[in-house]
């Protein structure tokens, strides 16, 4: 027989698989993509904010000593101090700007994980912007602060603080 006689049907092939509709995979692997994204940018946004602030601390604790250096105002210089150091801690915790005094010294302290403001330094930041006092040691008191903004710990700052002691939980 004769093979062009046969009643045979042409051959229609499928039409080509597209990519759309994506298949559940694909659509996974998507949002996976987009969610480390937003993650990574979340964090890089929260990074520098957060080392913006530390310099600006820095650069106001530096300026608060060379502004003493030109006019000798000690209760000016210690107020300074604890404004730039309570001001960087508020980013983390709201509750910080009521410590004062002792119970803000030991809280300082604490978050260092060993005590950096002692003696003279401690009386600086508790009593010296509302008592005069000329016995400050200035740069030591420069020096405390700076260490202390570079040991800070972002967690540690960020947990409540118990009101009587000045405490971090």
């Amino acid at each position: 027989m004769n093979t062009q006689t046969l009643p045979l049907k042409d051959i229609y092939l499928p039409d080509p698989i597209g990519l759309w509709p994506l298949a559940p995979g694909w659509w996974l692997l998507i949002i996976l993509i987009i969610t480390l994204i937003a993650t990574a940018v979340w964090f890089w946004q929260y990074n520098r904010k957060h080392r913006i602030a530390k310099q600006q601390t820095r650069d106001l604790i530096i300026a608060a000593y060379a502004q003493w250096q030109m006019d000798q105002n000690n209760e000016h210089y210690c107020e300074t101090i604890n404004q730039s150091l309570k001001r960087y801690w508020r980013l983390y915790n709201k509750d910080a700007m009521a410590l004062s005094g002792k119970g803000w010294v030991d809280a300082l302290n604490r978050i260092a994980k060993s005590p950096i403001f002692t003696g003279d330094l401690a009386h600086a930041l508790a009593s010296g912007p509302y008592c005069p006092a000329s016995d400050i040691p200035h740069a030591e008191l420069q020096q405390a602060a700076l260490h202390w903004l570079k040991v800070a710990n972002n967690k540690i700052l960020s947990l409540p603080i118990n009101s009587n002691t000045g405490a971090t939980q």
